[in-house]
């Protein structure tokens, strides 16, 4: 494999090179490996991302398991609710440009291979997407999850109610005191707002667009969804830069106008027009994401109304199935031609397992039964996945006939079945075995 990061031997920056990193442990086939730059935006003023920290090792591991060398960068890490204080605001916007050449400065400067960036408040995600497409490296974004909420008074409230709430108090309706009390239950843990607000609308965004795994969005921070989608990352990064999928053959204009139909479904935050805006430009790709959003919106339902739009819980939203399954609810509505939306799919399926839903974001039904198994299996060949390493569970062992008669399982074989899993079964997986008898 040809890495940028590798320099010819006996030049000055390959002694240099050499010098500084074996200093820091790597060993002779470290330096040999692809070097992976992790891009931790965090710090401890805001709750936002003050868990960013304990993803690093974790993640690192998952890189060198893969056949990686993982370095932390670090960028600056704003946080709406903390940074926008000073200068009437006027810090906040700017800090999205200063995150995409932070990493600018520690990713290409050093000529690493590819990265993968911790996202979590509102400037973060679009701060680091913009560098992705500015680099044109491969790059994978974890959406690092959203804060925990709490009750008040009997009452679930969460960051999205704070704001609301404040504007009572100048109107007379509720007290200091009162609203102290609510703000002191709001938050219990890290992660972003609970709400679709900037960090999570962005969130849904990257996945949209490709650019973080499928699946991972929301979740919970520093649950279990969250780490399995740390440990995806880690392993799919390295493969990314061997197979040279770079951020802007992800982040195409079919890509943007996904993108934007997902954010309309949600009634996602304004915001995101400046930032995919900044986003395609970074990335080169010739988009006017403002008409994107004039000419789609009167098409697209609005299908949740997550706080602050309305009273659904962002916990509700990840339950019924998250941007994916938001995703597959839109399917007829979006541009499933791209290359990017079968290399979404490759993606799950290097994981090691690919599930119904994501065969339907390229096909889509209502379910996929038995009728459909010979348009499942040229999709699979168009995709490169050989269906004799394939197991289906369409409910019951039965529906493996047509794969059967067509001759492309062979009896016998034993399959692992789990609802609506294609290929395996994922981590934490509840796991059944059928058996198949020769001559069935």
């Amino acid at each position: 494999m040809k890495l940028r990061s590798n320099f010819t031997p006996g030049s000055t920056p390959w002694a240099m090179r050499r010098a500084q990193w074996t200093a820091l442990g790597l060993t002779e086939a470290d330096l040999e490996k692809p070097k992976i730059a992790i891009v931790n935006s965090s710090s401890q003023l805001a709750s936002c991302f003050s868990h960013l920290d304990q993803i690093v090792g974790p993640l690192k591991d998952a890189i060198t398991a893969a056949g990686g060398v993982a370095f932390e960068v670090r960028t600056a890490a704003p946080s709406d609710a903390i940074t926008s204080a000073g200068a009437a605001g006027q810090y906040i916007l700017p800090s999205r440009d200063l995150i995409a050449s932070d990493i600018e400065v520690a990713v290409e400067g050093a000529l690493l291979d590819g990265m993968v960036c911790l996202a979590s408040c509102d400037k973060t995600t679009p701060g680091q997407l913009m560098a992705a497409g500015r680099l044109n490296i491969p790059t994978i974004v974890i959406g690092c999850g959203y804060q925990p909420s709490g009750m008040y008074r009997g009452e679930a409230v969460d960051f999205e109610d704070i704001f609301r709430f404040a504007g009572h108090v100048n109107a007379g309706r509720m007290t200091v005191d009162e609203l102290g009390e609510m703000s002191r239950c709001a938050v219990t843990g890290p992660g972003v707002c609970a709400g679709m607000g900037t960090a999570n609308s962005m969130h849904l965004a990257a996945e949209a667009l490709g650019m973080a795994l499928p699946g991972t969005t929301p979740v919970l921070a520093l649950g279990p969804k969250m780490w399995d989608a740390v440990a995806a990352a880690g392993a799919r990064i390295v493969e990314l830069v061997a197979e040279d999928v770079t951020a802007r053959s992800i982040m195409t204009p079919a890509a943007f106008a996904n993108a934007v139909t997902a954010i309309l479904s949600v009634g996602g935050s304004v915001n995101c027009l400046k930032h995919l805006q900044a986003i395609a430009v970074e990335a080169g790709v010739d988009v006017d994401v403002y008409r994107l959003f004039e000419t789609l919106a009167p098409k697209v339902p609005l299908l949740t109304d997550v706080k602050p739009n309305g009273n659904t819980q962002i916990t509700e939203f990840e339950a019924a199935g998250g941007t994916f399954g938001l995703l597959r609810q839109l399917a007829p509505l979006l541009d499933l031609s791209d290359a990017a939306v079968k290399k979404m799919i490759k993606s799950a399926k290097k994981r090691g397992y690919v599930t119904y839903e994501q065969l339907n974001a390229v096909m889509p039904s209502e379910e996929v039964t038995s009728e459909k198994i010979e348009d499942i299996l040229a999709m699979m060949n168009e995709m490169g996945i050989k269906p004799e390493h394939e197991c289906f569970d369409l409910g019951h062992v039965g529906s493996l006939e047509p794969l059967i008669d067509m001759g492309v399982l062979e009896p016998p074989l034993h399959v692992d079945c789990i609802m609506g899993v294609v290929g395996g079964v994922p981590p934490g997986a509840d796991r059944a075995r059928a058996d198949v008898p020769a001559g069935q």
